[in-house]
């Protein structure tokens, strides 16, 4: 129920922030580098927004019937998309952290949320095998890309939203999809006892 900051340069720990009272599933840091941002499931199901300059200075902004699996905040931070243990999708407002809809797709756990740049499009991962495509503006799901044949544990955008990478623990691959398209570009097996369980793109995309 911990979140800890670290240095990078020191490898140190400075700090440790107390303020879930059940298990943190995620945490990131806002685009405007001074909020931190933080979820949990175990029955507290809560949003939580800390200052990144303040200990222990925290806000909880929304708690949920359902875990919070997954979050994501748009690159201007003025949106965010939190997917839940339910299958359904919250699109919100990050100014006063009200609700702008939900959407339902999936029929299982959301593991990992992203956010096109221009804020037009959402990606969802779930443990029900597939990576759904959103349309922000409407709330409808334009798109699904199937391919993996267990539970899709995460998901990442290259950094001029053209490909999207999708990993599953479950079946050891990661999947590179034209997600406009909806084709699966190419397929990387990883081995038996390596399961991958995140992906991440260089600045570059490269």
């Amino acid at each position: 129920s911990y979140i800890y900051i670290w240095n990078l340069q020191t490898g140190v720990l400075e700090r440790k922030l107390r303020g879930h009272t059940s298990f943190v599933n995620g945490v990131l840091m806002a685009p405007d580098g001074q909020r931190i941002i933080s979820w949990s499931g175990g029955g507290e199901n809560a949003v939580m927004v800390w200052d990144s300059a303040v200990e222990d200075a925290s806000v909880t902004v929304s708690r949920h019937s359902s875990g919070v699996r997954s979050l994501a905040i748009s690159s201007d931070g003025t949106r965010g998309l939190s997917g839940f243990g339910n299958g359904t999708l919250r699109y919100f407002d990050t100014k006063k952290w009200a609700g702008l809809g939900m959407m339902e797709g999936h029929t299982s756990a959301i593991n990992s949320v992203q956010i096109t740049r221009d804020c037009r499009f959402a990606f969802t991962a779930s443990d029900d095998s597939t990576t759904k495509i959103w349309d922000l503006r409407t709330g409808r799901c334009v798109g699904t890309l199937e391919g993996h044949t267990g539970w899709v544990t995460a998901i990442a955008l290259t950094p001029d939203d053209s490909i999207i990478a999708s990993v599953s623990s479950a079946d050891d691959t990661v999947r590179f999809w034209d997600w406009k398209v909806g084709r699966c570009l190419e397929v990387l097996r990883t081995e038996r006892d390596s399961a991958p369980v995140s992906v991440a793109f260089t600045l570059d995309g490269t």
